[in-house]
């Protein structure tokens, strides 16, 4: 059947897929398409949207423990002529589809993992990455004949996110990101940033529980004495998380190798002040708009962020304009037209 996509999605948690994921839902519907999901049940997207499901035409709850239902989901998947997968982790599931419904297209997008080869990727019809550090370190990798194209993901913030209460901290220093992402660095770099700034205060957050991780970043702030000038919050709910980054003074990261960068590009869309290293998916589209610096360069970093901390009201009106274009560039309409242009190629 034309104009129908069933899109696929297990993770668990809040974070750039579920955003991506119910951008592209939402314009779809607008463009009469039929709209299934698949996702985990007990998952955030299954809590956050569960207003939306009643608007699609098919629902599926779906987990792990569930391959003694493995020919209801073939038999769920039977309307639809495109599988779009959004995750790596997640292709077992497509190809599974596939093999019993040889004649669906498969098409991969969002979170590509250029660092590992996959054999499974052969099996794809289309592929988009999110951006161009991704697609040249994929093509180099894989090697594959398919083209891939480049759909950079869409952001959309209410004009009306509600104040949270009394922060501490002067500045507020804040990154957002799984706990692998290199905070550990970025604890330092702070460790020495209070010196100098003794009233400031960085809260690391994380869309997941990072429950390990978050007891590994934990010893680190206790040897560094850092456990009234640092918080480490995880179960946030989305809204919550969106007046954490209202208030907050400064966004920062020191991940190298990020894909694209969701959580930046949502600050950089409420006039925050950025600063990250000048290398993967965020020196893309935060060249004109965030300071960027050598990767690793602990030094520089805590330059910068002294000297921004001099100069955040100076620094936000100059960036506004910038604000704004970003925008128009990553603006719903665009996404959508991206998104259309391949499905119907592989309609």
């Amino acid at each position: 059947m034309q104009n129908s996509i069933l899109l696929v999605n297990l993770d668990k948690g809040w974070g750039g897929g579920q955003e991506y994921l119910i951008s592209l839902i939402d314009g779809l519907l607008s463009k009469n398409y039929q709209i299934g999901q698949i996702v985990r049940i007990n998952s955030i997207s299954e809590a956050r949207f569960k207003e939306n499901f009643a608007k699609y035409s098919n629902y599926l709850d779906f987990s792990f423990a569930g391959f003694k239902n493995i020919f209801n989901l073939i038999k769920f998947a039977l309307p639809y002529s495109i599988i779009h997968i959004h995750r790596e982790h997640d292709l077992w599931l497509g190809l599974l589809i596939k093999l019993f419904k040889p004649k669906v297209k498969l098409f991969y997008s969002q979170h590509i993992c250029p660092r590992r080869k996959r054999f499974s990727f052969a099996f794809m019809d289309a592929i988009s990455c999110n951006s161009e550090w991704v697609r040249n370190a994929f093509q180099k990798l894989n090697k594959l004949k398919l083209p891939i194209h480049i759909i950079s993901p869409c952001v959309e913030l209410s004009n009306n996110i509600d104040s949270i209460g009394l922060l501490v901290g002067n500045p507020k220093i804040l990154m957002t990101a799984a706990f692998y992402k290199n905070q550990n660095e970025l604890i330092e770099i702070f460790g020495e940033l209070i010196k100098d700034l003794p009233n400031a205060h960085l809260y690391l957050v994380s869309p997941s529980k990072d429950l390990e991780m978050k007891e590994e970043l934990n010893k680190l702030i206790k040897t560094l004495n850092l456990e009234q000038n640092i918080s480490l919050l995880t179960g946030l709910k989305r809204p919550e998380y969106l007046k954490l980054l209202k208030n907050i003074d400064i966004f920062t990261s020191t991940y190298c190798k990020e894909p694209f960068g969701m959580a930046l590009l949502e600050a950089a869309l409420l006039n925050k002040p950025i600063i990250t290293y000048n290398q993967s998916g965020p020196a893309e589209f935060l060249q004109d708009y965030a300071i960027l610096i050598e990767p690793n360069n602990k030094v520089l970093f805590k330059a910068e962020l002294l000297n921004l901390s001099a100069n955040l009201q100076s620094w936000t009106l100059s960036k506004k304009e910038n604000s704004e274009y970003l925008k128009s560039k990553f603006s719903k309409e665009k996404f959508l037209e991206n998104h259309l242009r391949i499905y119907q190629q592989l309609e």
